[in-house]
């Protein structure tokens, strides 16, 4: 529209605004590259350690993994815990079953003691 209008202070500011923005976006992103971080909130829950394997189980006569059921277990039996309290309530359900220990990581530091809430 400034083009259209003939308006040059509005397409100089059009202009500089989306090179400000492209070069905002390189610089995040190579700081995130070298950081290896996100700015996203990205909370992972993992079956085991990197050097086990997950196993898998049967319940109420279906096959399910055994995480995916102790994570269920845990949340049914206490559904407002905080991340740290879950982690802790899914190796619960797991222990003397199964040898693998669940892992909770994230792309940047959390406050685990942050309400879960299901």
């Amino acid at each position: 529209m400034d083009i259209l209008k003939g308006d040059t202070d509005g397409i100089m500011k059009s202009l500089f605004g989306a090179a400000k923005s492209v070069f905002d976006a390189k610089q995040t992103s190579e700081k995130n590259k070298k950081t290896k971080t996100s700015p996203a909130d990205i909370i992972q829950w993992s079956g085991c350690k990197d050097d086990q394997t997950s196993a898998d189980t049967e319940e109420a006569g279906k096959a399910t993994g055994a995480m995916s059921y102790a994570f269920i277990a845990a949340l049914t039996k206490y559904p407002n815990q905080s991340y740290q309290q879950l982690l802790v309530s899914i190796r619960e359900e797991m222990k003397g079953r199964y040898s693998q220990k669940p892992q909770l990581s994230a792309c940047h530091p959390i406050d685990t003691d942050f309400q879960f809430v299901a």
